[in-house]
């Protein structure tokens, strides 16, 4: 039995009374016992759910170990062990029929001579293609679909080299139990070997819902059957307090059979111990692949208002909220989703949110009887309740766990798009972050810079205005340090090109073109051979010609579209000129922020410092650092 956290709600449990009315201050208890037991089968559901997730992930861990991996975990279209479905066949027995049936009509309508039986024959061959063309379709996405759930079970299995550097997509923090467990078995192959062809209903279907025994999967027993175990929890407790409030109702406690609960094993016979069911394939829930978009969003944004917020200038705060409001309406689904329940510090392994996810802040916020199918509730403003975080040292318990669980995957089934209770929920805590990293930031400025805030009114006028002149100073000289650089890297360009033999060099209004020599004409008297030349031309005109072979050549021609006059140098690489560094191929970078305090000393030896970054000294001296040179000091 599949538990719907949706279903489970729809009876408006409601909680609150009027007046003193002890009949109906009981059964606002029991509606409340209700919603937690309710939470607590649910959990109990998710968490079988998801461990049944990670011994799939396991099994897959352990073929892809093997050293018949690539044997082991290739799917093919037709499932490698398909087991016979409910209707006795496998799926090439399956398709092995459908080709029959196929071949069958066509023998009678070859056969048939009435053009009304023989029409009637070609619209149920016709049929029978289609579902040929079905199920190989069906079974091509689902091959199509193994390798990202293998890729997807990988990184959860630990198995994604250098920490997933080759970019492996991870479970979606949102996904629930079942829908792990698809992915699961659909990565270890599992899935494909259940997967059968219902010829009545003309769709493929999967068995799900038991457990393989010699090969076989069949239907758990009533001891292993842990969701009949939980509904049966649930009918004890909730005939247990029915019970106390008809004895207490009558003044006296009902020893009889009606009034005892039934032990579980004459309750079992009255339920169906069935435990497989028989999906469509189509309707299968499996999980997606997370979408970092608002994750990564996030940690932009907070590194940028550390930045911002390092002023001493007032901030626009009522703008940056409007901003950040519209700005998590914005979101599709999955990637909000993604970050309400994961968010900074998810942990992939455990798959449990940590204590900054917005899922965890919410259940925090709220008691235990909040109906989340109504919506997120209102923020109790207690530090205790009885949504307690699996692993609180002293007070959580496997009840509470269960409960945690059950309203987390119950939250996973609600409706977040754009304007609801959650949107909002998530953007009073968001700004909130916000707000608090730009104040901080702000704070430390103002620790960073004491003297700043003791001047007065004028100083800071006079000290403004120094710092606007010292700003035009710099961005002058950072455009003519770049104007050297360009004409630099110009001058490269062109000895590549010259050197390329290419016989056009430079573009806009200063170019210069090679011509090949001409020999002399044997039919004219006089004529004299022209040599190979380069003519020199500004705004189409000519302004010069020089031979090919002159020694200065390739100088002049630089000199000519650079129009700059002088000899170039060259440079060799790590060579530093206007605090711009030498990289090869015409290429200077900048030096990017220097460290301005001195290197610190262990007998004579720097410390380790940052990868690519530049270090001044005690005497002013300037060195940059790699991993695999150490310090090295850099010469203007």
């Amino acid at each position: 039995m599949a538990i719907d956290p949706n279903a489970m709600y729809r009876a408006g449990l409601a909680r609150g009374t009027t007046g003193r009315n002890p009949q109906v201050e009981r059964r606002v208890t029991r509606q409340e016992n209700l919603i937690n037991l309710a939470y607590t089968v649910v959990g109990s559901v998710a968490n079988e759910a998801v461990k049944d997730g990670f011994e799939s992930i396991q099994k897959f861990k352990d073929l892809k170990e093997s050293q018949t991996a690539a044997m082991n975990l290739t799917a093919k279209k037709i499932p490698e062990g398909n087991v016979k479905g409910p209707n006795g066949l496998t799926l090439k027995e399956s398709i092995v029929r459908i080709n029959n049936e196929t071949r069958d009509l066509n023998r009678q309508i070859r056969r048939t001579l009435s053009p009304k039986k023989r029409a009637l024959l070609k619209a149920k061959r016709t049929a029978k293609q289609e579902e040929m063309n079905y199920l190989n379709s069906q079974l091509t996405i689902q091959q199509s679909h193994v390798p990202n759930s293998q890729g997807m079970a990988g990184v959860a299995a630990g198995m994604s080299a250098d920490n997933n550097q080759e970019g492996r997509v991870r479970y979606s923090p949102a996904a629930y139990g079942e829908q792990l467990k698809n992915v699961g078995e659909q990565a270890n192959l599992d899935l494909g070997r259940l997967m059968w062809y219902d010829h009545d209903e003309k769709v493929l279907k999967v068995t799900r819902g038991g457990k393989w025994v010699d090969d076989k999967y069949v239907s758990l027993g009533i001891e292993e059957n842990k969701e009949l175990k939980k509904e049966y929890k649930a009918y004890k407790k909730d005939f247990e307090s029915k019970q106390k409030d008809i004895n207490n109702d009558a003044g006296f406690i009902d020893t009889s059979s009606e009034g005892q609960v039934q032990p579980f094993e004459e309750w079992a016979k009255t339920q169906s111990n069935k435990t497989l069911r028989n999906p469509k394939y189509s309707e299968l829930k499996f999980a997606r692949k997370e979408d970092r978009t608002m994750t990564n969003d996030d940690r932009t944004v907070s590194s940028g208002f550390r930045k911002l917020g390092y002023t001493s200038n007032t901030l626009d705060f009522e703008g940056m909220k409007v901003e950040t409001y519209n700005k998590i309406d914005d979101y599709t689904n999955p990637a909000f989703e993604d970050y309400f329940f994961g968010g900074p510090g998810y942990n992939y392994s455990t798959r449990t949110s940590s204590t900054e996810s917005l899922a965890y802040k919410m259940l925090l916020s709220r008691n235990a009887d909040t109906d989340f199918t109504k919506g997120p509730g209102e923020d109790d403003g207690k530090d205790g309740n009885n949504f307690i975080p699996p692993g609180t040292e002293g007070i959580s318990t496997p009840e509470s766990d269960r409960i945690w669980q059950g309203a987390m995957t119950t939250l996973k089934a609600q409706d977040m798009s754009p304007g609801t209770d959650y949107r909002k929920f998530a953007q009073e805590k968001m700004w909130g972050k916000y707000k608090g990293v730009l104040d901080a930031a702000q704070l430390r400025w103002k620790e960073d810079n004491p003297q700043t805030t003791q001047l007065t009114f004028d100083q800071q006028i006079k000290l403004r205005n120094q710092q606007l002149d010292e700003q035009k100073r710099l961005d002058k000289l950072k455009k003519e340090q770049q104007v050297e650089i360009d004409t630099q890297n110009t001058v490269y360009s062109i000895e590549n090109e010259f050197s390329a033999g290419e016989t056009t060099i430079g573009t806009g209004s200063r170019y210069v073109q090679k011509s090949e020599a001409i020999p002399a004409d044997p039919t004219v008297e006089g004529s004299e051979p022209t040599p190979a030349s380069w003519t020199f031309f500004v705004n189409g005109k000519v302004e010069k010609s020089m031979p090919v072979g002159s020694e200065d050549i390739l100088d002049e021609i630089t000199k000519h579209i650079t129009n700059t006059s002088g000899k170039h140098g060259t440079y060799e690489l790590g060579s530093i000129k206007s605090g711009h560094m030498y990289i090869g191929e015409g290429n200077w970078v900048p030096p990017g922020e220097i460290k301005e305090f001195p290197l610190k000393m262990t007998w004579g030896i720097a410390q380790e410092g940052e990868d690519g970054k530049y270090y001044k000294d005690n005497n002013g001296k300037t060195y940059y650092f790699t991993k695999k040179d150490g310090f090295k000091e850099i010469k203007e």
